[in-house]
């Protein structure tokens, strides 16, 4: 009965055992096909859990000698996928076994490899025979094995109880074992069916796919075929939409251009024209047909030209455009600037089809045209013309033997800084057109710069004595002072010249009259013709080196002061301070050279500041180190006067130094009062209030100024050398300057005689009351070294007698 309960209990177990097999199995075949490459290994994997499984069930049960039949499911793995299945399964299976310790695992090792090798040389050995797995070839590799089993069983391990069950009941086994091997046959055989109609739904899926994507391929296509047709539908769309746009905007650009455009057809006379091109002959759009029937009527000097290039193609010869500025007769009957552009198109043999083209209103701009053309060649203040038109007509002439005259204002600088630009401009004006009515053979006049006018005449035989016929009509005209508001104003002309002998370039030619002009100005040339001479560039080289050194001077401190002593009532009460300055090479230059030079550029302001600052350093440092009471006298230019803020800031100076008590004085040239006298009373009373004295230089000189000497706060005048170097042999000088002494002291005002040279002089002016003496018989100009040996040696004593 063991036998038999052994071989039920087997079957009942295994059939569990082969249905989840076959479960397992299909189930791998359903979803498993993407692992096809790894068949051998899942195979080998899922009969070596069912395996596991019906190990596991037999420890579960407690049944003891069933036969687990894990040979049985190596030998179906190996036999029917391969070794590698087989060995799979058997890994498993003794994965298993290891976790419950079971003894014998070499045995089931060496069993395990044994069934392994013989069931590949057995199938191989069929294969070989193209024999297919029968029942028959599959129960000869079961008993093959089942047989091989048993002898390695005994061979290795004789006394396992197992081997010793299997001895007892072979037969039993065989059969079981042939039984398990059959049945797992006969389910591998039915799933190896199943596997060729589950291959063949697969091929029948694979060509459901093919076609699908066949179908797809096709869809795609049409739909590629539909996103062209899209894809030229929007192109179509869009160009559609930018030609409408295009249109739009070329209305808008021709309504909004101030252009008005015209396509005219010659073979049918038809024109279209925009509104604006009506426009701009004054009509409506509605009008059209008025400004087209008379266009050619309307073009004034051009319009034949202009007609012959709309009829004829002769007229545009080998160009297909052109463009002109025209005169058009406007609705107003006014003509009015257009500029008309034209473009034509010709048929194959030249004849004209057609002329676009557009007319612009150019009216306004060709009238500031003429304006810049105007103001290009005339001044802007007197609208005369100026130096560029004078230079253009000295080349226009330059085949011609020239005569070029300059009527100039003397010192016309220093004039409009002291009564302004409109009073300056008035006399420019005037001048002007008194040379415009005296000058009557002139080939040209022109305002050259502000006081300077150019008369241009031709080099004839009478040319000379003409200038001098009309310089003094103009010497007659000036000679008077001129009322202008409540200026009482007095100028002078001169009349320099020089003749373009036709070899002179026209550089040339203006450097000439150029210097000859800087000559008068600098002589004082007034009412007298004066040609030019190349001695004047020798002058002029001269004073620009003057005048390039005085920069120099100036940044560097260059300038030295000289003292020149004053005496009264036999003592020395003080100094004049003169600048001097001297030149590497050219030596010693003169006041009365750089003077007028630092007026002229504008630097006056800074050498002054610079005398005074340093004179009233070195008085204020000697009265303040010996007890000393010495006044100081600084000479002045009328630049400095006329503005307030450099007065403001030397008047600071001698404020700094303490001397503005009555020791320090501010000399000014009775030139500058009586010629700018108007422009200089803030100025000196500014100077009075701060208790600065104001001396009267070179007095007697000007012929105007005395009647001001009552109203300006004048306290001292100085009689001019030039009266005093006379005096001895003059006795109506002696009487002048005995004149000027009285007017002084009835004034109450000091007076002061300069430019001493002998003790004669000397005893003249004494015995006339003369208050002040200055001049070489006391001293000559001296250094701060020798001025201080000087006032220490002579301070406490009498004058020469």
């Amino acid at each position: 009965m063991t036998g038999i309960y052994f071989v039920l209990y087997s079957f009942l177990i295994y059939s569990f055992l082969f249905l989840y097999v076959f479960t397992s199995y299909m189930s791998y075949k359903w979803w498993g096909s993407k692992f096809e490459k790894y068949s051998q290994f899942i195979h080998g994997f899922i009969l070596g859990l069912g395996g596991v499984i019906a190990i596991s069930l037999i420890v579960i049960l407690g049944l003891k000698n069933v036969d687990d039949g894990r040979f049985a499911l190596i030998t179906l793995a190996t036999l029917f996928y391969g070794p590698v299945a087989g060995s799979m399964s058997f890994l498993v299976i003794l994965c298993l076994l290891l976790m419950l310790k079971r003894a014998y695992i070499f045995l089931y090792i060496i069993l395990g490899i044994t069934l392994i090798l013989n069931t590949t040389f057995m199938k191989r050995f069929f294969d070989r025979r193209k024999s297919t797995y029968t029942y028959v070839t599959i129960l000869f590799i079961a008993a093959v094995n089942n047989i091989l089993a048993v002898i390695v069983s005994i061979f290795i391990s004789p006394e396992y109880g197992q081997v010793v069950e299997s001895q007892r009941h072979f037969i039993l086994i065989f059969i079981q074992f042939v039984l398990l091997v059959m049945l797992l046959s006969s389910v591998i055989k039915k799933e190896k069916a199943n596997d060729g109609y589950i291959s063949a739904l697969l091929l029948s899926k694979s060509d459901l796919e093919a076609q699908n994507e066949e179908i797809r391929a096709l869809y795609e296509e049409m739909a590629a075929t539909e996103e062209a047709l899209q894809a030229n539908y929007d192109e179509l769309f869009e160009y559609r939409w930018k030609l409408e746009e295009s249109e739009k905007r070329y209305s808008r650009v021709i309504t909004a251009s101030e252009e008005g455009f015209f396509d005219y057809y010659p073979v049918t006379k038809v024109w279209f024209v925009s509104d604006r091109f009506c426009n701009i002959f004054g009509f409506e759009a509605e009008e059209s047909n008025i400004v087209t029937n008379s266009f050619f009527n309307r073009l004034g000097e051009k319009g034949a030209k202009i007609s012959a290039c709309f009829d004829s193609p002769k007229a545009w010869q080998e160009k297909n455009r052109f463009s002109e500025e025209i005169q058009i007769l406007c609705k107003d009957e006014i003509y009015r600037w257009a500029q008309i552009n034209a473009i034509a198109e010709r048929d194959e043999i030249g004849r004209l089809m057609r002329i676009t083209g557009s007319l612009l209103d150019i009216n306004q701009r060709k009238i500031e045209q003429e304006k810049v053309e105007f103001y290009a060649f005339h001044d802007p203040v007197t609208g005369f013309l100026n130096e560029d038109y004078f230079v253009e007509a000295i080349l226009h002439h330059s085949g011609k033997s020239l005569v070029i005259l300059y009527v100039a204002i003397y010192d016309f600088r220093r004039f409009a800084m002291i009564y302004g630009s409109k009073i300056a401009d008035i006399i420019q004006y005037q001048l002007g057109i008194y040379i415009h009515e005296i000058f009557d053979k002139a080939i040209t006049y022109s305002h050259i710069r502000s006081g300077v006018f150019g008369v241009l005449l031709n080099d004839e035989a009478e040319t000379i004595e003409y200038i001098r016929t009309n310089i003094k009509e103009l010497e007659n005209l000036y000679k008077q002072d001129l009322f202008i508001g409540n200026y009482n104003i007095n100028i002078s002309l001169m009349f320099p010249y020089c003749i373009n002998n036709k070899d002179l370039s026209i550089e040339e030619v203006m450097e000439h009259i150029e210097v000859t002009y800087e000559h008068c100005n600098d002589k004082k040339i007034t009412y007298k013709l004066q040609g030019f001479s190349s001695v004047y560039f020798k002058n002029k080289s001269y004073i620009k080196q003057v005048s390039n050194y005085l920069f120099k001077a100036i940044s560097e401190e260059l300038f030295t002061v000289m003292y020149q002593p004053q005496f009264e009532e036999g003592r020395i009460i003080g100094v004049e301070a003169l600048a001097r300055l001297s030149h590497p090479t050219m030596g010693f230059i003169p006041p009365d050279v750089f003077i007028p030079i630092a007026e002229e550029l504008g630097i006056i302001h800074e050498i002054d500041q610079l005398i005074i600052n340093e004179s009233c350093q070195m008085i204020a440092n000697l009265n303040r180190t010996r007890g000393w009471t010495l006044k100081l006298s600084v000479n002045l230019s009328f630049l400095d006067l006329i503005s307030e803020q450099i007065i403001k800031n030397f008047i600071g100076i001698g404020e700094r130094y303490g001397l503005n008590k009555g020791l320090l004085s501010f000399e000014i040239t009775e030139t500058a009062i009586s010629k700018y006298i108007e422009g200089l009373h803030s100025s000196l009373k500014m100077i009075s209030e701060a208790g600065i004295k104001i001396e009267l230089d070179d007095f007697g000189t000007g012929y105007s100024s005395l009647k001001y000497l009552g109203e300006l706060p004048v306290e001292v005048i100085k009689i001019d050398k030039a009266f005093v170097a006379t005096i001895e042999a003059s006795p109506k000088m002696k009487g002048l300057v005995q004149l000027m002494i009285d007017v002084g002291h009835l004034l109450n005002l000091t007076v002061v005689a300069e430019g001493i040279e002998n003790i004669e002089q000397f005893r003249i002016l004494e015995s006339l009351n003369c208050n002040r003496y200055q001049g070489y018989y006391f001293s000559k100009p001296l250094s701060e070294p020798d001025l201080i040996q000087f006032a220490e040696d002579n301070l406490n004593h009498d004058v020469k007698k």
